[in-house]
């Protein structure tokens, strides 16, 4: 049985948004995030999924919403996102300025190590020699 509210199959957010058209709702949505267009199946995704299609990860980077007509907006991984919302052009990322990355020496959740570094051309190489000397498993987990 099909869902009459349903009005078409796949929607492009960006167009709507140019033309100040009320999102009607449908079966999948077209949304560009640093300019990529990405398919997503759903009208309410978390920040953390749409991060998930252009290959990029919460703990290293911020999803931006952008709006036609008001101020941008940072998402939260685990926030909801609703593609329908009026205005709503697509997202941007931006790479966070600090990384927290949590890992465990012992791998017990008593002894967390947390390290904090900038971001730039010298974090991988300090990342990589804190890893081998406090065995931090893989970082930036999200």
């Amino acid at each position: 049985m099909s869902n009459p509210e349903i009005v078409n199959l796949e929607i492009d957010i960006f167009e709507f948004a140019g033309r100040g058209e009320e999102i009607p709702h449908a079966r999948s949505y077209r949304v560009r995030i640093d300019h990529h267009e990405v398919k997503v199946d759903t009208a309410s995704p978390t920040g953390k999924e749409l991060m998930s299609k252009v290959h990029k990860r919460p703990c290293a980077f911020e999803l931006i919403a952008e709006y036609v007509h008001r101020e941008n907006e940072v998402v939260e991984p685990d926030e909801k996102v609703d593609l329908r919302k009026h205005g709503l052009r697509g997202f941007i990322t931006a790479q966070k300025e600090i990384v927290t990355i949590l890992g465990s020496r012992a791998h017990t959740r008593s002894d967390l190590a947390s390290i904090r570094i900038g971001s730039g051309w010298r974090s991988e190489a300090v990342l990589r020699y804190l890893w081998t000397a406090q065995t931090v498993p893989v970082p930036c987990y999200s």
